[in-house]
Order: C-alpha cells, then structure tokens, then sequence
C-alpha cells in the first residue's frame, strides 16, 4: 500500500477552501432524515444566514491559527469579552491547569472560554425543567471528579451568566428537535453582545482531597462553587 505525500501548496489550498455553509448546522444529531430536515428549516428560517455572514466577513480576513482562531472569531461576531484582568489572574500561567465551567449558551460558551485561557498561557446547554420554570444547570459527570483527584493540576471555576432564550426553554419541553433547531439561533442572539465570564480564585488542593472518597458529592459540591451557590 503506497502513502500519498502533499505539498505545502496542497495544504494550503485545503486550508483556503471556505467553509461549507451545510455543516453549519445540529441536524446530524439525529439520524432520522425526517428530523434533519426539520431541524434544518428551522435552522434556516432563524438566522442561519446571519451566522454564515459573519463566517464569510471572517474568511475574507484569512484565518489565523491558534489562539488568534477565537479572538477574531468573536470580533466578527461581535462579542467583546469584558473578564476584568485581576479575574483572569486566577488561571496559572504555568503547570497543568482544569478548568471548570458551567454552560448556559452552547457554542458561544467555548469560543469565549478558549479565548480567556488563551490570554494568559459538562457537554449539556443548561435548560429549564418546565417551560417558564427556572433554567438549571444539568448535573456533572463524576468521571471529571476522578481526572481531578488524581492530577495534581489546579482547579479554576469559571461562572457564565445569562441563559438562553425562554423559546428555547419551551421547545426543550416540547421536542428534542425543535431545541436542537433554534441553537444556531441562540448563537446568533448572542451577537453584538458582551459577555463576562466570572473567573473565580483557583480551589485549595487541600478542599479537593477532601472529597476523594465521595466523587459525586464533589461534583455537586464543585457545581456549585463554580456557579456561586456555595
């Protein structure tokens, strides 16, 4: 079996390709074509354009690598990260590092939080349990709770506040597609706005050995220093 070998000029001209605008989109998270093709509508008929504008505006500025990917990605978009200075102290600047977040808003959370980690060298979009109920922040997986015992790295909590919009909240109740179709809209809301994630004061390792024994009463415990209620 022969390896096929590429020039630097191949890459690059991979690399230059701009974005097929068909995978924007959370439609693959069912296999059901019937399914796809609704969330796809909906994705279409709430601003999907929009975001696609702004994915166009950033290729016509080439893309960076690295660190630079995000900060100006959320520049396109808009999003100005406002994070006071003596917060973003509180991430190390050497040695292993874990950071702990909650996650109300969905793609905006990640971009916004690679941008912060970058300044200095759960999975699940929080939701409500009823239609106009309070949104909650799903429980965390006890397997970060065995990855932190066992490193020696340190543990920094960082709060977004805010939510996602009250329509996604009702089609969260209603159907898992109809929420899966409105979170490029979410995106989308989140444009032109600031956000100001709180990073709070690394955990003293002594409290988190403290929990060594009982991995599920950390993570319910570390939820809740990360989002301020404890």
């Amino acid at each position: 079996m022969g390896i096929e070998q590429t020039s630097d000029q191949d890459s690059a001209a991979v690399e230059d390709q701009p974005y097929d605008g068909r995978k924007l989109s959370y439609a693959t998270t069912f296999p059901n074509p019937l399914q796809r093709k609704t969330i796809q509508t909906i994705e279409f008929l709430t601003g999907k354009w929009r975001l696609l504008s702004r994915i166009r505006a950033f290729e016509r500025r080439g893309i960076p690598k690295g660190h630079a990917f995000f900060a100006q990605a959320l520049d396109v978009m808009g999003i100005d990260v406002k994070t006071p200075a003596e917060q973003l102290a509180h991430i190390p600047k050497s040695g292993p590092v874990i950071i702990t977040a909650n996650h109300p808003h969905g793609l905006v959370d990640g971009m916004v939080l690679a941008e912060l980690i970058g300044r200095v060298p759960s999975g699940k979009v929080a939701s409500s349990d009823t239609m106009m109920g309070p949104v909650v922040e799903r429980e965390w997986n006890p397997f970060t709770a065995k990855m932190i015992q066992r490193s020696n790295a340190s543990v920094v909590p960082v709060f977004f506040p805010g939510a996602n919009s009250r329509l996604y909240q009702i089609a969260n109740q209603i159907s898992a597609t109809l929420r899966q179709g409105l979170l490029i809209r979410e995106v989308v809301i989140a444009m032109n706005k600031p956000q100001a994630p709180i990073v709070r004061a690394a955990i003293d390792r002594d409290e988190i050995k403290e929990w060594s024994s009982d991995p599920r009463g950390f993570m319910k415990w570390l939820r809740a220093k990360t989002i301020g209620s404890a």
